[in-house]
């Protein structure tokens, strides 16, 4: 039962099983959690965020050792708790959520510095989740910066 939660958690409820693209399928559903939670406090965006991270980290390193690897590609927390972050304390607009998407993305996958160093050296659901906290803290500072210049 503990594996399975684990699954679970770490696969976004079986989202990253999605045969096509499941970072980017976990970066939609963060979008729909995202959507949900603008009718709180901003707070709660946060402590969600938190939460995610810290559960996310569990669930992913237990998932990885069950799959027998190191960044299985059905983990999509990270993507969720990156995407979250990238949009905490921004106008979740539609506007700003898809161009918060595409800038998340675009910055998961190219895993700038030190981005790139989480996923290759660091190992279990720190390694995994971390990548995805850094694309997103560079996600949310863009976003801020394009925000106050009003693009």
């Amino acid at each position: 039962m503990k594996k399975l939660l684990a699954i679970f958690i770490a696969s976004g409820a079986f989202i990253g099983y999605f045969p096509i693209a499941p970072g980017t399928m976990g970066s939609l559903l963060a979008l729909l959690i995202i959507w949900y939670l603008k009718s709180f406090p901003w707070i709660v965006l946060v402590l969600t965020t938190i939460a995610l991270l810290v559960i996310g980290i569990w669930a992913a390193g237990e998932t990885c050792q069950i799959l027998k690897k190191k960044d299985a590609s059905q983990v999509v927390m990270d993507e969720i708790v990156g995407m979250m972050i990238t949009m905490i304390g921004l106008p979740l607009t539609p506007y700003w959520l898809v161009i918060g998407f595409f800038v998340f993305r675009i910055l998961d996958i190219v895993k700038p510095s030190p981005a790139k160093y989480f996923d290759e050296k660091v190992a279990g659901g720190v390694g995994v989740m971390m990548d995805d906290v850094i694309a997103g803290i560079y996600g949310n500072i863009i976003l801020q910066l394009m925000m106050r210049a009003q693009i």
